[in-house]
């Protein structure tokens, strides 16, 4: 009793210092039938991906997340969004059923605080992640939890069927790329005013991705950038590189947190010339700018897809490493290496002989971005859809 009555003013202070629930900004100007949901503590780059196509959309929006980090991210940067902070389960509960219009939920990441919505049997649950590629995460056991899994190409529910698990219960619906619908316009109406020729001076956009949870998870190549980078300085002014890191690296190994910047010092320290992108900008504009790219394997090769430019794709040989294989390996459609030794013969032929691959990765860019569904605003179609869903809710 003397240590709890010690705490108390400690304890008062935390509550008010750190804010467990707040639904001030929810202001809704009528009933909300879909919910974008995050539980996990930064969803920045997922917010980018999907808040602006669910508007597009015309379907009626509320978002939960569970974290302060990402309620203030979307507050500062979609302040006319209804958005509400819901940190405890008992918050989440008291806010969803104050929502009894809404008949879907969207989840743009697998975060154990899912499971804390999951649980209501009168809303449709559908995964729709942010972005796949042959990471494990893209189809594993965790998935079978939702009713749908929403996939941008044919590539994603391969990878599901490749498994060997049975997710047979599932629905997947192919709704292309909303997000990458101006650039694909774009880039198309650039490719029709030009050959498809290299240009004359190339503009590479790095972008690995981050350590992963695990080392069974690490499929970045930061660690090992400068070795292979230092090809690209026989350049000289021909070139110059663009850097931008995924926003969770350093969260799991510190040693990775100012990577980039360290990176980008040594670069220009041996004449190269180069540029930082700052981790939680928008990347569809920085994609258009660049006309080579190098990545690892992650959910951005299908964002470079978009653009219809040359990709390397570093490839890790960790023994640790988990993968999950669509019917269709990157080695078809783009120049994949694992070491420095490997990214500088590649890139040497690539300089030498053109871009031998774009007939293949024109198949690709359908198979794993969807290019007709993006089109055809199949997005949009499926939200409409879900979002008159006549089912009555029940808090029982």
């Amino acid at each position: 009793m003397i240590l709890k009555h010690h705490l108390m003013p400690y304890l008062e202070w935390f509550v008010k210092r750190v804010k467990m629930c707040d639904v001030s900004c929810l202001r809704l100007t009528e009933k909300p039938r879909i919910l974008l949901y995050s539980g996990g503590k930064s969803a920045s780059h997922m917010m980018q991906m999907w808040i602006g196509s669910l508007e597009d959309s015309g379907v009626s929006l509320v978002v939960v997340v569970r974290s302060l980090r990402s309620y203030k991210y979307i507050k500062r940067n979609w302040p006319y969004v209804p958005v509400a902070l819901a940190r405890r389960r008992c918050d989440l509960v008291d806010v969803i059923a104050a929502l009894p219009s809404l008949r879907a939920a969207l989840y743009p990441g697998n975060s154990v605080k899912n499971n804390h919505l999951l649980r209501l049997n009168y809303l449709n649950h559908i995964f729709i992640g942010h972005g796949d590629s042959d990471k494990e995460s893209s189809a594993n056991k965790c998935l079978r939890a939702y009713d749908e899994i929403w996939v941008a190409g044919q590539a994603h529910i391969d990878r599901f069927k490749n498994t060997g698990v049975d997710f047979g219960h599932l629905r997947y619906v192919k709704v292309g790329r909303p997000s990458l619908l101006p650039v694909i316009r774009e880039v198309e109406r650039r490719l029709a005013e030009r050959q498809r020729a290299l240009p004359k001076c190339l503009t590479v956009l790095y972008l690995p991705t981050w350590e992963g949870g695990d080392e069974g998870s690490n499929y970045s190549s930061l660690e090992d950038a400068r070795k292979f980078l230092s090809t690209l300085t026989c350049l000289g002014k021909n070139a110059s590189i663009l850097i931008k890191v995924h926003p969770r690296t350093g969260e799991r190994n510190f040693a990775l947190a100012n990577a980039d910047s360290r990176l980008l010092s040594v670069l220009r320290k041996d004449g190269f010339c180069g540029k930082l992108i700052e981790r939680t900008e928008p990347l569809h504009e920085h994609l258009i700018r660049a006309n080579v790219f190098i990545c690892d394997c992650s959910s951005i090769i299908t964002d470079c897809l978009a653009v219809d430019a040359p990709i390397f794709v570093y490839r890790s040989q960790g023994e640790h490493l988990r993968f999950t294989q669509s019917d269709m390996p990157p080695e078809h459609f783009a120049y994949v290496f694992s070491d420095a030794r490997e990214f500088e013969e590649k890139f040497e032929a690539f300089m030498k002989e053109g871009d031998t691959l774009a007939t293949q990765r024109a198949e690709a860019r359908q198979y794993l971005l969807g290019i007709d569904e993006t089109r055809a605003n199949r997005f949009s179609m499926e939200l409409r859809r879900v979002a008159n869903l006549n089912s009555e809710p029940d808090f029982n």
